[in-house]
Order: structure tokens, then C-alpha cells, then sequence
């Protein structure tokens, strides 16, 4: 079963020009169990619509995680997410409840450099007030490739240049969302 169901993706959702399975626009009138899959290259999880529950458990990823656009009308579990690269989620719109294992974060005294903090404090100078969180993530065609965004309340977010991956922001940990505060700019910003 498994080697058909194999061979039938392939004819069906392999995108040669790209290099990689599309399975865009599935619809499903049923529940879905999509279990022990193993990925070789990047997941990308996108506009996922779900009506009852969302369990995204025991995943091991070990370059990116997307996880965008989700809206649950239900419950969203998500535990034991292990990814070794970026976890990057944006977009969740759950009606039930929100179950997350809390990201574990080591305290470190600074964690941008002088020039890191001057460049950043410039750019969000003006509207200082008006960013939630700055993050450092992967892009996922280029895994070798980091950027920061800075999301902006009520706003789009700011994407920035892409970098070699390990090259700058060296101390902001990858998929965690940082505060002013935590990055040191504007110590007196709520």
C-alpha cells in the first residue's frame, strides 16, 4: 500500500520545475490521520483549515517548520515539536482552546551586539510603540538562509534581507519571538 500510495503521489502532486510534492487544495469531507511521515526536505504547512481539532504532536523537524494561516474551529494541540532549525508560526485562529508546550529560552546577558542593536533601533525608531515582537527565522528555499521580521501590530510584518545562516544575530535564538525589551532596545517601552 505504501509504495502505491508512493507512486500515485508522484504522478499526481510531484512538481518537476520545483523539485518537491505539492499537495495544495486537498479538501477533505472527513478526518484526516496523517501519522509517521517522514519528510526529507522542508514541511511547509500552510492555510490549513480544520472544523473540529488540530493535533500536531511528537513532531522531530530537523531544518524548518512552517506553520501559517491555521484556523481551528476546535482545540489546537501542539506538543513535543522538535525542530533543530525554525519554527515559524503565524496566522493561528483557534475558536477552542490553544494547547502549546511553553518554548524553552536560555537567559543570556546580551543578546545583540552594539551594531545589531544601533541598526535595529534606527529602523523601528518611529513606530517603537507599534511592534510586538522582532524574530530571526529561516526562508524555506534557501535553508542556509536566515532573516529578522519585525511584526508590527495591527500592521503587515517587516521582512529583512536574507543572511548566511550563523552570520548575524548569532544570540537571538531562531523561532523565538523577542521583545524590545529582551533585545534591549527601548528599555523604558512597555
Amino acid at each position: 500500500m505504501e509504495k502505491e500510495l508512493n507512486e500515485l503521489l508522484k504522478k499526481v502532486c510531484w512538481n518537476q520545475e520545483k523539485n518537491y510534492y505539492d499537495l495544495s487544495g486537498l479538501v477533505f469531507d472527513k478526518s484526516v490521520i496523517i501519522s509517521d511521515m517522514k519528510v526529507n526536505g522542508c514541511l511547509y504547512q500552510d492555510n490549513q483549515q480544520v472544523k473540529e481539532i488540530l493535533f500536531q504532536n511528537n513532531q522531530n523537524v530537523g531544518d524548518i517548520l512552517f506553520q501559517d494561516n491555521q484556523k481551528v474551529k476546535g482545540n489546537l494541540f501542539q506538543s513535543h515539536q522538535q525542530v533543530k532549525g525554525n519554527l515559524y508560526q503565524k496566522e493561528q485562529q483557534v475558536k477552542g482552546v490553544l494547547y502549546q508546550d511553553e518554548p524553552k529560552k536560555e537567559e543570556h546577558k546580551e543578546i545583540l551586539d552594539n551594531v545589531e542593536k544601533k541598526y535595529l533601533w534606527n529602523i523601528i525608531k518611529p513606530f517603537k510603540n507599534d511592534v510586538s515582537y522582532i524574530l530571526k527565522c529561516g526562508y524555506w528555499l534557501h535553508t542556509d538562509k536566515e532573516m529578522i521580521t519585525i511584526c508590527i501590530k495591527d500592521y503587515t510584518d517587516m521582512f529583512f534581507p536574507l543572511f548566511k545562516k550563523g552570520t548575524m544575530y548569532k544570540n537571538m535564538e531562531s523561532g523565538v519571538r523577542y521583545s524590545l525589551k529582551e533585545l534591549g532596545l527601548f528599555k523604558e517601552t512597555k
